[in-house]
């Protein structure tokens, strides 16, 4: 079975077929996790932080809430890991 749209081919008897569920990458949205032991791949800017008073933070933003709001601002200590997040 093959996918007009993507080309993603599915070998395999009928069930799995029937069971393979096949999407177009155009549909899905990008999604970056980031593992709050290891986000070193953020940038960091300067913000204190309200557990231990650091004043170093990775930070990244997402799209919370309806698209005419602004987006949320989270941050992650450098030194204690703590997690917050800022409404602008």
């Amino acid at each position: 079975m093959k996918c007009k749209k993507c080309g993603t081919t599915i070998q395999g008897g009928k069930k799995e077929v029937e069971a393979a569920k096949i999407r177009s990458l155009k549909d899905e949205k990008e999604r970056v996790v980031v593992d709050a032991n290891e986000p070193e791949i953020l940038p960091r800017t300067r913000a204190g932080c309200p557990k231990c008073g650091h004043n170093e933070a990775y930070w990244m933003m997402q799209q919370t809430r309806s698209a005419d709001e602004a987006p949320t601002r989270f941050y992650i200590c450098v030194r204690c890991k703590h997690r917050w997040r800022e409404y602008q």
